[in-house]
C-alpha cells in the first residue's frame, strides 16, 4: 500500500509540473477562492451579472479552499493578483484536433517558468496539497476495501491501486479541485460505514461518522447523498437486533453534528441567494442547454465523454489519449464487471426463495452489506451525475470521483473473483504495471506536448509548402503554408500549418488566421491562433513556428464550387490586420453524397440540403432544394436570410415533404454583405425543435446554410 501512494504521489507530482498552471477544469476559479481567502480573510460574495474571478465556483462550500489557504497566506498578497490572460483562440472542450492547436485557456509567459514566485508559486502549493489529499484517497480505499473484504489482501490492493494508477484521478488530484477533498471524505466515510457494519453502532463511531459527513458538506454539496446512506446503513444494523432505540439516538446524534458543521455555510448561502446549495445560481451564471435533452439522448450522445474522462481527457477536456489507451480501460473495467457478474451468478442458489431464512442470514453478512452499500453509493452518485449533465453539459468523470473508492472495491472483488487463486497475485501485479505505464506516459505523450510550440529550422520546411515570404508590421515574417490536401468536402476537417520566423518577444504576440473562401467570396470555414498558440513562455528569439491547426468545413457549407485559403496576421490587442491578407492555396470542394442524418427531435430527418447561387443581388431569389424522411404529420420547416441583429432579410415556410424546393426572395432594400440562413422545424403555433447530429450531439434549435452574399 505504502508502495501505491509513493506512486501516486510521484506521478501527481509529474503531471503537476507537466500541466501549465490553471490547464485544469476550474482551476483558475478554485484558486481564486483561496486567494480571497488568504489575502482578504473572507468568503467570496456571488454578484448577479458581474464577472468575479472565482466564477461560478464562488458559491461552493469553503473546507478544501479554508485549509489551502494558510499555504499561500505568507506570499506578497500584490504578487497573487497577476493571472494569466485568456486566450480568445483557445479550443475549450474540444478534443477532436490532434495537434497542439491553442489546446491552453490561457496565455503562458517565462514569468510562470522555475523558481516560482508569486502566482505561480501560489499554484502549484497547492496543487501539491491536492496531491496529498489524493494520496490519502489511496490510502483510504485500501482501507476500505481491507474492511469489506478482510479475506482478499490482494483486492484491496487492487483497488488501491486502480485509484492510484488512473490517470484522470492523477491529474485531478494533482490541480486545484475541491473534488479532492470530496473524494477523500467521501472514501472515509465508506470506509467508516464498512467498519461499523462490521463492529456495530458506538457513540464514538457516531461522533466520527457525523464529523466526516459534515466536513464533505461543507467541502462539496454532491456529498449530501452521504447522510441517507449513513442512516440507511444504521437501519442494516439495527434492525436485526431491533435496537430500535439505539438507531433513532444514533440517527438523530448523527443528523446534529453534521448540520452543527455544515448547517451554518447552506444558511449563509439561502440568506444571500435564496437557495441553500447554490446549484441554481452556478445553473443560471454557465447557463441551461439551450433545449432540454432526454435521457436516452444523453446516453447516445454523451455518455461516452463521460467514461472517457473518467479514464483521462485532460486540459480543459482538450487533451486526448491515443484511441488504444482507453481501450486499456475498457478492458480493465470489463474485467471487473464480468467477475462481478460472474460471482452473483455463481452463488444465486444462496438466495434462492427455499432457502429464504439462510438466504437472509447471509445477505445480513457485513461483507454483503458492505458491498451492497458500496454498489447503491455507486449508483446513486452515477445517477446524480446524470440528472446534472440533463440539466448542464458537463459530462466530466471528476464528479464520479466521491464513488471512486467505492467502485475500486466492486472492481477489484470482481476482478478476485474471477481469477483463479494460483495466478491471483501475479495477475493482479501484471495489471497494476500495465496500468502504471499507461498513466506514466501521459505527462510525456499527451500533456506536455498539448502545451509546445513547434519549432523548426528553415531546412524542415517540407517542399510541398507554398512559399510565402511575407513580411508584417510586427517585423514576424511568414515563410510558407504546408495544405496537404487539395481537394475536400463539406463536413471535412483538415490541418494546414503555417511557418512564421519571428524575431523578438514583442513580434510573437501576434494572431495568424487562415479563411476558406468560396467563389462567391464569402468565408465558409476559418481558424484563428495566437502564435506559438500563445505559449511564449517555452520560446527563444529568433525561432520558427510551425503552428498547426484544424479546419473544420461545416457539413452545410454549399459545394461543389472552387475555394482558396486566404491568410494573414493581426495585432492581439486591437485585432487590426498588420499587413494584406494573402491567397496562399485552392481547393476544389467536391459535394458530400453522405447522407447528413440531421435530427429535428424524431420529428423529421434532414439528409440534405442545398442553395442556389451562392450570391444574390437586392430583391433577387435563393433557391434551397431539400431531402427529408421520416416526416411526422403537422410539422413546417421554415428559411430566414439573417442580418445584424438576427433582422430577417428573405423568409420562407413551408410544410416538410420529401423532396421539398422553396425560394427565398430577399427584400428589395437589402444592404450589400454576408447573410447567414437559418433552418428550423416547428410546429403550427409551437416552438423551434431541436437538432442533433448523426451522433446524436445537440446543434441547437436551428441549422445554418449558406451563408450568401448579397451584391448589387
Amino acid at each position: 500500500m505504502f508502495a501505491l501512494v509513493i506512486a501516486f504521489s510521484a506521478l501527481g507530482a509529474t503531471y503537476s509540473f507537466a500541466n501549465p498552471i490553471f490547464e485544469a477544469p476550474d482551476e483558475l476559479w478554485h484558486y481564486a477562492y483561496i486567494r480571497e481567502i488568504a489575502t482578504q480573510r473572507g468568503f467570496p460574495v456571488m454578484l448577479a451579472g458581474g464577472a468575479q474571478p472565482w466564477a461560478q465556483e464562488g458559491t461552493q462550500a469553503p473546507l478544501y479552499y479554508l485549509l489551502g489557504a494558510p499555504l499561500i497566506a505568507g506570499i506578497d498578497a500584490r504578487e497573487l493578483e497577476a493571472l494569466p490572460a485568456p486566450n480568445p483562440f483557445a479550443r475549450l472542450g474540444e478534443p477532436q484536433a490532434g495537434t497542439n492547436d491553442n489546446r491552453n485557456l490561457y496565455w503562458h509567459t517565462p514569468d510562470e517558468a522555475f523558481p516560482f514566485r508569486g502566482t505561480a508559486l501560489a499554484a502549484h502549493l497547492l496543487r501539491l496539497y491536492s496531491v496529498a489529499l489524493g494520496a490519502l484517497t489511496v490510502a483510504l480505499t485500501f482501507a476500505l476495501a481491507r474492511e469489506i473484504l478482510p479475506a482478499r489482501v490482494g483486492a484491496a490492493i487492487a483497488a488501491a491501486g486502480f485509484v492510484a494508477l488512473l490517470p484522470q484521478f492523477i491529474f485531478i488530484g494533482s490541480s486545484i479541485n475541491n473534488d479532492n477533498l470530496a473524494t477523500t471524505l467521501a472514501t472515509a466515510m465508506l470506509w467508516q460505514l464498512a467498519r461499523a457494519l462490521r463492529e456495530g453502532i458506538t457513540p464514538r463511531r457516531v461522533v466520527i461518522l457525523g464529523l466526516i459527513a459534515g466536513g464533505a458538506l461543507l467541502t462539496k454539496f454532491n456529498t449530501v447523498t452521504l447522510i441517507p446512506l449513513a442512516l440507511l446503513a444504521f437501519v442494516l444494523i439495527a434492525a436485526p437486533r431491533r435496537a430500535w432505540r439505539t438507531l433513532l439516538g444514533a440517527s438523530g446524534a448523527f443528523v446534529a453534528i453534521v448540520a452543527l458543521i455544515a448547517g451554518w455555510w447552506y444558511a449563509r448561502s439561502f440568506a444571500l441567494y435564496g437557495d441553500p446549495s447554490g446549484l441554481a445560481l452556478i445553473i443560471n451564471l454557465i447557463g441551461e442547454r439551450p433545449v432540454p435533452i432526454h435521457l436516452a439522448r444523453w446516453f447516445l450522445g454523451e455518455s461516452e465523454g463521460l467514461v472517457r474522462s473518467t479514464w483521462g481527457v485532460f486540459g480543459w477536456m482538450n487533451v486526448l489519449a491515443d484511441p488504444r489507451w482507453y481501450w486499456l480501460f475498457d478492458l480493465l473495467a470489463l474485467l471487473g464487471v464480468a467477475g462481478i457478474i460472474g460471482a452473483g451468478l455463481s452463488r444465486r442458489r444462496d438466495f434462492a426463495p427455499a432457502n429464504f431464512s439462510a438466504a437472509w442470514r447471509r445477505v445480513l453478512r457485513p461483507d454483503l452489506l458492505g458491498l451492497a452499500l458500496l454498489a447503491i453509493w455507486c449508483a446513486v452518485t452515477y445517477a446524480g451525475v446524470v440528472r446534472y449533465n440533463l440539466a448542464l453539459p458537463a459530462a466530466q468523470g471528476r464528479l464520479l470521483f466521491p464513488a471512486l473508492g467505492a467502485g475500486a472495491t466492486l472492481w477489484a472483488w470482481g476482478v478476485t473473483t474471477i481469477l483463479p487463486a494460483r495466478i491471483q497475485t501475479g495477475a493482479i501485479v501484471l495489471l497494476l504495471a500495465t496500468q502504471a505505464t499507461a498513466a506514466s506516459i501521459v505527462p510525456m505523450l499527451f500533456i506536455a506536448p498539448a502545451y509546445t510550440p513547434t519549432r523548426v529550422s528553415a531546412d524542415a520546411i517540407p517542399a510541398r509548402a507554398a512559399r510565402v515570404n511575407a513580411r508584417f508590421a510586427n517585423g514576424a515574417e511568414i515563410l510558407a503554408v504546408d495544405v496537404p490536401r487539395t481537394t475536400v468536402q463539406p463536413g471535412d476537417a483538415f490541418d494546414l500549418t503555417i511557418y512564421t520566423r519571428v524575431a523578438d518577444a514583442p513580434a510573437a504576440r501576434a494572431a495568424v488566421f487562415a479563411h476558406v473562401v468560396n467563389s462567391a467570396e464569402v468565408i465558409v470555414a476559418q481558424r484563428d491562433s495566437a502564435l506559438a498558440s500563445g505559449n511564449w513562455g517555452a520560446l527563444t528569439f529568433p525561432t520558427i513556428l510551425a503552428d498547426s491547426f484544424r479546419v473544420q468545413i461545416p457539413l452545410t457549407a454549399p459545394a461543389p464550387d472552387a475555394w482558396q485559403i486566404v491568410i494573414g496576421m493581426a495585432d492581439l490587442e486591437s485585432r487590426g490586420r498588420l499587413g494584406e491578407p494573402l491567397s496562399v492555396a485552392r481547393l476544389t470542394a467536391q459535394a458530400n453524397d453522405a447522407a447528413w442524418r440531421l435530427d429535428f427531435d424524431g420529428k423529421a430527418i434532414l439528409d440534405r440540403a442545398q442553395i442556389a447561387p451562392f450570391a444574390v443581388a437586392p430583391g433577387g431569389t435563393l433557391a434551397i432544394r431539400s431531402t427529408w424522411r421520416d416526416i411526422q404529420p403537422g410539422w413546417r420547416v421554415f428559411a430566414h436570410a439573417l442580418g445584424d441583429a438576427d433582422r430577417i432579410w428573405a423568409s420562407a415556410d413551408e410544410p416538410l415533404a420529401r423532396d421539398l424546393e422553396f425560394a427565398l426572395t430577399f427584400a428589395p432594400d437589402t444592404p450589400p454583405g454576408v447573410y447567414p440562413v437559418e433552418l428550423g422545424v416547428y410546429p403550427i403555433n409551437g416552438d423551434r425543435v431541436a437538432v442533433y447530429d448523426a451522433r446524436q450531439q445537440l446543434l441547437g434549435d436551428r441549422i445554418f446554410l449558406g451563408p450568401v452574399r448579397v451584391v448589387r
